[in-house]
């Protein structure tokens, strides 16, 4: 047997008890208009919804003259997640048929019940007839529980509710704290498939464990989470936590407190120093040393006697300021401890080491006139670069001279540029190196820096450029001028040498003395010819009174040629030579005269 009904919307509350629900339907005789008398009913659940709730209905209705039995469709109703609504597209929708048919089973009447959350409808229309259907709404019942008599005798029907599935937004809590501390507070949110559902929890809660007064509510819920160790030995205690609904469905969460005990700790375990012989101290390094839990007292001590450091004692919070002193210590890697204890606290031990390396790095002492050995720079000039760790070689090349040698360079600069030097002779401790004659103008009477470069790093150091630098090339304490006779041979009074003689020509060797004429472009790094003439005048004094000039002029790189002829009637002895050029003169060197 089938029926076609419209789904009525219709209304179920549950609270907390259900009643009996009596519906009274009758209907007239044949010829008379079939109607339904009832109301709508309030219905209220039980305190706890247990697994299945039986709702007994009873019909009272005047027999008809051809009704011989009740049909009641379907025998049970089942709620999912406590609810249950008359809606053809929901496919939890649960409804009661109440059918009334004659002997032979064709239906005389209908009643149709159906539930939601906030109370019970009764609809009711007797067939032939349909009560307010649609064709859009349509849906089919067949089968029941079909209940014989020679009058409609109640029905009853049994209602089954589902435990509503809860979840949680973690299956476990874990917690950490210090004897006698806290640990952060966590938030559990508890939900379920259908909001708004009404939870609860019934576990009795250890004195470590709170939920800030949450007892109960409804989904979705955030519940607070907090511990407390006081009173706690160090350990670790568990507690399950159950939360459930009204009708049994539940989920639990485990909540674990791990409580240890007060101790020291450390930022660091390890500390690193680098340090590079005859250089400034290691920036020294702090350990900062807290307590977990309440404030203990901190002893610190040192394995060797290169550490140091600011404090030996204190109290927690404490910062040890740690620092080397690698005096007298030689090149290696060395390794010590800073330990930190408080008294039954696990001690706390933190690594040091100290990497000494020597120091590679160049270093300038001086920069000065190649031929004089004083200071001051200037274009065209040789120039001696003092200091150490330049090589560990000894080098001299001839021209072409390069910018760089064994890895080696030099490089001038200040206002206006910078330059790099021709490399002629390289040792440990110092560098012959050529000052272009392009050097900017801007540089005269400025400071200027003389920086080298070398594979363990630059250095520099600062000096004072000028215009020209003339120096006379010289030897020995006596500083004897570096000088030669007509065919070559070297004026002097050592054995090898021959000294001057009244109204002879020699030549005389110097640097600095700018540029030429033709210019002369000293910037090449293949620059190896001669120049050419002195582009200003100059005047080479002997004993204080001017000779007889030749020439005078740049024959090499940097190197300038200055041939004379001695006056007449010189006396054996030693005579001062000076060069004076452009309102400079230059120191004096001894020839000898014999």
């Amino acid at each position: 047997m089938t029926i076609r009904m419209r789904m009525l919307q219709v209304i179920v509350v549950m609270a907390t008890l259900i009643g009996l629900i009596t519906i009274s339907a009758f209907a007239q005789n044949a010829t008379s208009t079939y109607k339904y008398s009832g109301h709508s009913f309030q219905v209220s659940p039980p305190p706890v919804w247990t697994g299945v709730v039986t709702i007994s209905l009873s019909l009272t209705t005047p027999l008809q003259s051809n009704a011989t039995q009740v049909l009641v469709s379907p025998s049970a109703l089942t709620i999912s997640n406590g609810r249950t609504t008359l809606s053809s597209s929901d496919p939890q929708s649960r409804f009661v048929a109440v059918l009334w048919t004659d002997a032979s089973a064709n239906v005389v009447s209908w009643n149709i019940a159906g539930v939601n959350d906030t109370g019970l409808s009764i609809a009711s229309c007797f067939a032939p007839y349909e009560c307010n259907h649609d064709s859009t709404d349509q849906t089919s019942v067949s089968g029941g529980t079909v209940f014989t008599g020679t009058s409609p005798t109640p029905g009853t029907w049994t209602v089954t509710i589902p435990p509503t599935p809860v979840t949680a937004s973690s299956s476990s809590l874990l917690f950490n704290a210090v004897q006698g501390g806290t640990s952060p507070a966590q938030s559990l949110v508890v939900g379920s498939s259908t909001p708004g559902v009404a939870i609860k929890t019934s576990t009795s809660l250890p004195s470590w464990l709170t939920f800030h007064n949450w007892l109960s509510g409804t989904t979705p819920a955030t519940i607070p989470v907090a511990i407390n160790s006081n009173g706690l030995l160090p350990g670790s205690y568990s507690c399950p936590v159950t939360f459930s609904t009204v009708n049994n469905g539940s989920v639990t969460v485990n909540v674990t407190l791990v409580v240890t005990s007060p101790g020291l700790k450390v930022n660091t375990t390890q500390l690193q120093f680098q340090y590079l012989t005859g250089s400034i101290l290691p920036t020294p390094q702090t350990i900062q040393i807290t307590s977990t839990g309440t404030q203990l007292p901190a002893s610190v001590s040192l394995t060797v006697p290169w550490l140091t450091a600011n404090t030996l004692s204190g109290s927690s919070p404490l910062n040890v300021i740690v620092g080397v002193n690698p005096a007298g210590m030689a090149v290696g890697t060395y390794n010590g401890q800073v330990v930190i204890a408080s008294g039954s606290s696990p001690t706390q031990t933190v690594n040091v080491s100290l990497t000494i390396t020597a120091d590679l790095r160049p270093i300038i002492t001086s920069a000065v006139n190649g031929a004089s050995f004083k200071s001051g720079i200037g274009p065209g000039t040789w120039i001696s670069i003092i200091g150490i760790n330049f090589t560990n070689t000894t080098t001299g090349v001839s021209a072409p001279f390069l910018t760089s040698l064994h890895g080696v360079s030099a490089q001038l600069s200040g206002v206006g540029g910078a330059y790099s030097l021709l490399m002629y002779y390289i040792s440990p401790t110092q560098i012959n190196a050529f000052v272009p004659l392009e050097v900017a103008q801007s540089l005269f009477g400025n400071s200027c820096s003389v920086a080298v470069t070398t594979s363990n790093g630059t250095t520099s150091l600062t000096t004072q450029c000028q215009s020209l630098a003339p120096a006379l090339f010289n030897y020995g304490t006596q500083h004897y001028a570096s000088a030669t006779h007509i065919d070559g041979t070297i004026v002097g009074v050592i054995p090898g040498t021959l000294p001057a003689q009244s109204g002879s020509i020699i030549t005389l060797w110097g640097t600095g003395f700018g540029q030429t004429t033709p210019p002369t472009s000293t910037t090449s790094v293949n620059y190896s010819g001669t120049g050419g003439v002195l582009a200003s005048p100059v005047v080479v004094l002997v004993n204080n009174t001017p000779s007889t000039l030749l020439y005078a002029g740049m024959v090499g790189v940097g190197l300038y040629q200055f041939n004379i002829q001695l006056p007449d009637g010189l006396a054996t002895g030693d005579y001062p030579v000076t060069v004076q050029i452009n309102g400079l003169t230059t120191d004096q060197v001894m020839l000898p005269v014999r």
